[in-house]
């Protein structure tokens, strides 16, 4: 009789930790089930979107602050003119990328003020951006 699968598990990038009902385990590889972007077929793509490799496509973010080059122009005091940049990617787990630009920003239950520092939010929901007094719904 054929053992049956308990638990699967991804355990790294395209790695699975596989359980069975007859006691034996392991971990397999997804990276024969993978294949690599044809840029040429998606000519929007460019080497500065592709941050998780061709494996990952991301789209270009949106940044929100103060000023009129923004995507998203907040214009409330304590706003920095350019206060935060969020990108959408994961492949087959989405997620908001929030980076920090100037000022205090807390998303996903994170809060930073130091400018570069990055965090994933699972997006599973609409992405709540606190800026000081103010509350962005990114969907």
């Amino acid at each position: 009789m054929a053992a049956t699968i308990l638990e699967a598990r991804g355990v790294a990038p395209f790695t699975v930790r596989v359980r069975f009902s007859d006691g034996m385990e392991g971990e397999a590889s997804l990276e024969p089930c993978l294949f690599d972007w044809d840029l040429s077929r998606v000519p929007d793509l460019t080497p500065e979107l592709l941050l998780g490799g061709r494996r990952e496509v991301w789209r270009p973010g949106l940044t929100v602050g103060s000023a009129p080059t923004n995507t998203v122009v907040v214009d409330r005091p304590g706003v920095a003119p350019h206060h935060v940049k969020v990108t959408v990617g994961g492949g087959h787990h989405p997620c908001y990328v929030v980076t920090v630009v100037e000022g205090t920003t807390t998303a996903g239950g994170t809060t930073s003020s130091t400018p570069g520092e990055t965090w994933r939010v699972p997006m599973r929901e609409p992405l709540l951006l606190e800026l000081e007094d103010c509350t962005v719904q990114v969907d």
